[in-house]
Order: C-alpha cells, then structure tokens, then sequence
C-alpha cells in the first residue's frame, strides 16, 4: 500500500478511478484483463459503458461491484476508500455522524473532532478528501450508477423502551468490543452519538473514559453508566 496525501493507494491500481473501485471493499476481483467472474443481469447503459471504460474495467466487474455495494453498510464504503489514517473503528464513527456520505463535505475539522475517536490528522485527512474535486466526481459518478451512499438507519424493534435514546461509547470496555456494544444499543433503537452534549443520554464508560467523562459530568441529564449497567439496560429494554 502506498499513501500519496491523503489517500492510501495500492501500487496495482492505474489511476484514481480504478484505484478507488478496487478499494470500496465490495467483493470484486479485478485481474489484468479486467475481466470478472461475476455477473449481474442487468443491460449496461451507455454511461456505465462509458465509466466503466474510464475506470478500465470491465461492464461484468462494474455492475457487481454496484450490486454488492447495495448490501454493504456506510461504515465499510468509508473504510474501503482508502482516505489516510481511517481505521474500521474510525469509520463507523463517520458513518454514525452523517446521513449521507457527500455531508461531509461540509464538515469542518473542528466539526470532527468533537466525534469520538477522531484527533487533528484524522480531522484533517477527512477534510482534505472531502475539498478533492476529482473524488466528489467520482462519488458522484458512482452513486448515479446506483452506489449506495445514504447510511440505512436500522428501525427500532417494536416495544423497544430505548427508541431514539442516544448513546456514547469512552474508553476501554472491560469484556465488549465497542463495536458490539455499538450493535446491541442499535438492535434496539438506540443511536449512536458522536460526541458529548445536551443530547446525549446515556454515557457508557471504559477504562481511561478521558476528557468526554468530564464533559458529560457537567450536563446532568446525562446518565453515566458503566459496561455492567449497559448490559443490564440492553437485557431490560429488549420488548
């Protein structure tokens, strides 16, 4: 993997467009033919041809990889892009910040770093990626030929009492993953919230909470619970 800026580009790709397909983690491989053994029934019109062309792959590898985009969540398309320092954990915090991946393009880095888990070269990658103009066109490209880009909000389970609660995630967990944890407040409704404030319900603390725990302590409508309350909460709130 080689890093020029702020993106992380793999020394196979030829150009930033096929660079960025290979990249979105969405299950295609490209050989050097640019030929694929996946295939979606679905007649390509004259601009996939066309993007297709320009990406220099082929029609059979397009179409696959529009397909299975449609089945990935907002989190993997953001990790996939290759923008410099973003992790798996980063991105799920990205996807949770945004209803669309292109809102970013009117965040600032202050907006980001009150997410969890995102400092100034996080902040700044995120920003530089975001003002390309070549990476907005091809964002924009493939979303008009069906790349999902809107983050699919899960419904809350009938009779959930933590419909719409919102919760934030510091420090380490003592037996959770906070991915997992994450997941289990969302299975119910919940929603995770990028940063402390007056929104916040609900404040789940690890070891070395840092500077959040001190932030929610001066709003009192937040509740500050431990890992072992949360799993209490999750077990009592299921409908």
């Amino acid at each position: 993997m080689v890093c020029l800026g702020n993106i992380c580009r793999s020394p196979l790709a030829d150009g930033l467009l096929r660079e960025k397909v290979k990249e979105l983690n969405l299950d295609v491989t490209v050989d050097s033919a640019g030929t694929s053994n996946h295939h979606v029934g679905q007649a390509p019109d004259a601009r996939m041809r066309a993007t297709a062309r320009e990406m220099g792959l082929s029609i059979d590898n397009l179409q696959a990889a529009l397909e299975a985009s449609k089945k990935q969540p907002l989190y993997r398309l953001i990790y996939g892009l290759g923008i410099r320092f973003i992790g798996e954990t980063t991105a799920k915090t990205l996807a949770n910040a945004v209803d669309h991946l292109l809102d970013f393009t009117s965040k600032t880095e202050e907006d980001l770093l009150a997410l969890e888990d995102v400092g100034v070269k996080v902040a700044k990658s995120i920003v530089d990626f975001f003002a390309d103009a070549k990476n907005i066109e091809l964002l924009h490209k493939l979303e008009a030929l069906g790349l999902d880009l809107k983050n699919q909000k899960k419904a809350a389970p009938i009779g959930s009492t933590l419909s719409g609660q919102t919760f934030l995630f510091t420090g380490t967990l003592p037996t959770l993953k906070r991915s997992a944890a994450e997941q289990m407040a969302t299975d119910l409704g919940g929603v995770i919230a990028s940063g402390v404030s007056s929104k916040l319900n609900y404040l789940v603390l690890g070891e070395d909470a840092g500077s959040k725990l001190e932030k929610a302590k001066k709003i009192n409508t937040i509740h500050i619970i431990s890992e072992a309350e949360f799993i209490q909460l999750m077990a009592t709130s299921k409908p």
